[in-house]
């Protein structure tokens, strides 16, 4: 029978949020339209689609567990008469042997199957009365002893007034069934299957299974509520995202009837604005298509049967989209921060051929998959090192070089370096694509722009790479320029000042792909029995970080704060059984990463610590080895360079060897 109380709950909770927000659209200055008609249609569909959804996977639950009953009950039965049921009778002593022998099976299948509360069999007397026959002790509420009362024995021969009409009509039809009703008596209230125990092709007995009424009920409501759930996320996804949209298109019509007053003085300033207009569909379509594969393929993993190899394909889809997803959001947060002053460099002493070689290296895989050569030209002599931004300028140089390639059909990308007289830096990144036209060369460091209006069709991309690089440049005191011929191709050129007097490199020799091979992981079978303490109040994260490091061999400790953490590691050492290593969030409740820490490094442990942090800003990392960590990643977690800084620090490291 359908509770209603659940699903009113259900569509309150998304219609009222809905109106709400309605009428407080309609008074907002900026906003000219409030959620339109498609979207409330939308909610509605979401709500009868949830409630009828719901309802369906609440009766999967009790049928589920109809099914396993009426799969257990001809079995038991089997048993039963193999074992003698049928000799048993109202005048059998309670010693009986074979009688001894069916309570202690039945009793044993209750222990097997701990989720039925009963297995009883009944028979019929001369006079039609309903009688129990072999109903063994019962522990109820599962202490393990049998009480006196409802838990103790039923004698055979007592007589259950409380039969229910599938029992009767088990005699009378030998009918086999589920009672889907609840039934009450002494013991308790129960729905049960049904099924004749026959001799002769008579029905001599009835086999019983009872299962709590309130775990069958409950079944259904957690099925049928965490159904609702999802549907309720997914109408406040749909209202809240449909607020947002209407709040920026109403933003931008207000913008637009500003620019319109101010079209003479800002000429400039309007062409930058109808970009970030044009932006925000193509925006648009770069974040909602990489969700729409996420939550598809997650929802096909979670409602469909797939093959390991669909599933394998399915969540490589899903890691695929997300990191595409990532990659947006990024781009867009580092353009912000530049433009509002908050993105800056460091500068510090690099090596620049060093940079540029690991940089080679790292995109050879990318142009190797698309059928090009990756050639890295260094001229020479260069500047032994130059003061730049080593992160930064490694993001300038993947950008240009992965721009490259994706704009490359055939032929090759080259990395070129030189350093002239003037003590100036030139990187070159050369590529064989089919070229830039002069008037959309202009817009291309432009931020939200591509060469034209079909690269993002074709290509995808955020049109935001070179302005953050060209940005960047900036910042360390060079810049990004730009050549290209119609179909021969173009070079982009990025130029870095070079202290005066520095010293020259001469003794390197100028270079060509093939670049050498990363060197692969060591053995997995290294990690295997060194121990780890994964310092991380979020379970989810808990349990993805722990998955990892197990695959890779670990055995994973886990501490939900810092104060834990260093209990855990203190225990550790006074049990001659230290940690080889220890992953530290710093952002933990009862006491953070830092404060732990650093009461470890005064307690004069000397295990490697690495620290697990979302923040990425400059700074972050040096305020973590200030708090004594020996490394540094950041989440979302690239999980083998995770993997490396483990074996780095936790196998390799001699520290880690010796007790903490």
């Amino acid at each position: 029978m359908m509770t209603l109380t659940p699903y009113l709950v259900f569509a309150l909770a998304l219609l009222i949020p809905a109106a709400v927000v309605h009428c407080w659209l309609k008074r907002h200055p900026q906003v000219r339209h409030p959620l339109p008609w498609y979207v409330w249609a939308v909610l509605l569909a979401v709500a009868a689609g949830g409630i009828l959804h719901a309802d369906g996977q609440a009766k999967q639950a009790q049928q589920r567990i109809e099914n396993s009953l009426l799969g257990l009950a001809p079995t038991y039965a089997s048993d039963l008469i193999e074992h003698g049921v049928l000799a048993i009778n109202l005048h059998t002593p309670p010693d009986d042997p074979v009688y001894l022998n069916l309570i202690e099976r039945q009793r044993r299948n209750l222990k097997l199957n701990p989720a039925i509360a009963d297995i009883y069999v009944m028979t019929r007397d001369e006079q039609g009365r309903v009688r129990m026959l072999i109903d063994s002790e019962t522990d109820y509420n599962r202490n393990g002893i049998y009480e006196d009362g409802r838990e103790a024995r039923t004698p055979i021969g007592e007589p259950y007034d409380n039969a229910s009409p599938g029992i009767y009509k088990g005699f009378l039809e030998a009918w086999s069934g589920f009672e889907d009703c609840p039934q009450t008596d002494r013991w308790g209230t129960w729905v049960s299957a049904v099924y004749p125990i026959t001799d002769d092709g008579k029905v001599a007995a009835i086999l019983g299974i009872d299962y709590p009424a309130a775990s069958w009920l409950a079944a259904a409501a957690t099925s049928r509520n965490t159904t609702l759930a999802i549907a309720a996320s997914i109408g406040l996804i749909l209202i809240a995202s449909s607020t947002t949209i209407a709040i920026l298109n109403g933003t931008l019509n207000r913008q637009k009837e500003l620019l319109v007053i101010l079209q003479a003085r800002e000429q400039a300033a309007r062409v930058g604005s109808d970009a970030k207009s044009a932006f925000l569909a193509h925006m648009s379509h770069e974040i909602r298509t990489p969700i729409t594969a996420i939550v598809g393929y997650a929802d096909i993993l979670r409602t469909s049967a797939v093959s390991d190899a669909e599933r394998a394909e399915h969540l490589q889809t899903i890691t695929r989209n997300g990191n595409h997803l990532l990659s947006v959001i990024s781009d867009i947060l580092d353009l912000a921060s530049i433009e509002a002053g908050r993105l800056a460099t460091r500068a510090e002493p690099i090596e620049p051929a060093s940079i540029i070689a690991e940089i080679a290296s790292l995109m050879d895989g990318q142009a190797r998959k698309k059928g090009l050569e990756l050639v890295l030209d260094i001229q020479l002599p260069l500047p032994a090192t130059i003061d730049a931004d080593p992160t930064r300028l490694k993001q300038i140089l993947v950008n240009l070089t992965a721009n490259a390639i994706k704009f490359t059909q055939q032929g090759s990308v080259t990395i070129r370096v030189a350093a002239n007289l003037i003590d100036q830096l030139t990187i070159e990144v050369i590529d064989t694509g089919e070229g830039i036209k002069p008037e959309q060369a202009g817009k291309l460091f432009t931020p939200f722009v591509q060469g034209d209006a079909g690269m993002d069709r074709r290509f995808g991309g955020t049109g935001l790479g070179l302005a953050i690089s060209r940005k960047l440049a900036r910042s360390m005191g060079g810049d990004i320029t730009l050549t290209s011929q119609l179909g021969q191709g173009s070079t982009f050129r990025l130029t870095l000042p070079v202290r005066p007097g520095t010293p020259k490199n001469a003794t390197l020799t100028s270079l060509t792909c093939p670049l050498p091979t990363p060197p692969a992981r060591p053995d997995k079978a290294t990690a295997t029995g060194k121990l780890v303490l994964l310092a991380e109040d979020g379970i989810d994260n808990q349990r993805l970080i722990a998955h990892h490091l197990r695959s890779d061999g670990w055995t994973v400790i886990i501490a939900p704060d810092g104060k834990q953490a260093l209990r855990l590691a203190t225990d550790a050492r006074q049990n001659n059984n230290p940690f080889h290593l220890l992953l530290m969030d710093m952002q933990m409740p009862v006491m953070d990463g830092y404060a732990a820490t650093r009461a470890l490094r005064r307690a004069g442990f000397r295990t490697p610590i690495i620290a697990l942090t979302a923040h990425a800003n400059p700074g972050d990392r040096e305020k973590c080895l200030q708090a004594g960590c020996d490394d540094y990643a950041i989440k979302p977690l690239d999980y083998d360079k995770l993997l490396n800084l483990a074996r780095t620090w936790g196998i390799s490291n001699p520290t880690a060897q010796q007790a903490a």
